[in-house]
């Protein structure tokens, strides 16, 4: 497992440079591809993720770009990547699931 803490550093660079990761969650066989909006601490004072997951070759019913949340604790490899994605508008970082606390985000181009 990866130390939250030093995760939490790395995906906010990944965050505030619009950059993709790839991540392999809990018992993934393969990477995922995601793009960071947000780490912040949840209700149960856990550190999370969400952002767009655009591949999971894990799920055979994942075809579509969607949103999730993960859990900085069972995020157990991550790469950030050099390709860039673009802002998506439907973000909103006063929605009510980061009222514990939001440690970064996204911002507009």
């Amino acid at each position: 497992m990866i130390n939250t803490n030093q995760l939490k550093v790395v995906l906010c660079d990944a965050v505030s440079k619009k950059l993709v990761i790839r991540l392999r969650y809990d018992n993934d066989l393969q990477w995922r591809t995601f793009e960071p909006q947000a780490v912040f601490t949840t209700t149960a004072d856990n550190l999370d993720v969400t952002g767009i997951q655009t591949s999971n070759p894990n799920s055979l019913s994942h075809t579509e770009r969607k949103v999730r949340n993960f859990a900085l604790s069972m995020v157990k490899a991550i790469e950030v990547t050099q390709t860039q994605f673009k802002f998506d508008p439907t973000f909103d970082r006063t929605h009510k699931r980061f009222a514990h606390g939001i440690f970064c985000y996204i911002k507009p181009d």
